[in-house]
């Protein structure tokens, strides 16, 4: 992600909404998010760690700097 700011949390819930009902399903086991913040200037990574909060299958990753969408 890359300055998604307004649009990290509810895509990382839609995610989780969506492998709760597989899971319920028991189409899936366990699972894990990985979200790469990718030297966003805004509050996306700061977002995401408070939502990991909640979240605990959900894991972070920060890039120093963007490196664009190939990295």
């Amino acid at each position: 992600m890359f300055n998604e700011a307004e649009n990290a949390v509810p895509l990382v819930q839609e995610i989780v909404a969506a492998l709760n009902t597989l899971q319920s399903d028991n189409k899936v086991k366990e699972f894990e998010i990985i979200i790469i913040d990718d030297g966003s200037t805004d509050q996306t990574y700061q977002n995401l760690i408070e939502l990991k909060q909640q979240l605990p299958p959900l894991r972070v990753v920060q890039h120093p700097k963007n490196f664009g969408q190939s990295a």
